[in-house]
């Protein structure tokens, strides 16, 4: 069997510390303006307006609305939607697809008098 390989505790703490300063390659719309946000507020606050605001993030490659801007600076948090409806009329058309079949129409046909029952009467019997 080989032995087994050792890892020294200086590569230890080194990879901790490479793990701990990792960062997604890319932020969504909402995290970058939450990042500027001091700096947007203050912008505001000297005057500036939020069409101004908006070319500065547009420069930078953050094209935002000017009501998703005062949405993302109110501090409201996304709403969560309830899902469509044609993805519910999907979800529901799989699972009756996963369904076995059910012959409806024999169920009916089976639940009348057996033929020449006389209780039930006939269709002669209503003239």
């Amino acid at each position: 069997m080989p032995a087994p390989t050792l890892i020294s505790r200086d590569s230890l703490s080194a990879l901790r510390a490479a793990l701990d300063a990792a960062r997604p390659p890319q932020i969504s719309k909402r995290e970058a303006v939450r990042a500027v946000e001091g700096s947007l507020r203050a912008a505001r606050d000297r005057g500036c307006p939020d069409t101004q605001l908006l070319e500065i993030l547009a420069a930078h490659g953050i094209t935002i609305t000017a009501s998703t801007l005062r949405s993302y600076l109110s501090g409201a948090t996304p709403k969560v939607r309830p899902p469509r409806k044609g993805a519910a009329i999907a979800a529901k058309q799989s699972l009756d697809d996963a369904a076995p079949a059910i012959d409806h129409a024999a169920d009916r046909r089976s639940t009348g008098p057996a033929n020449g029952d006389e209780r039930w009467g006939s269709a002669t019997d209503a003239v």
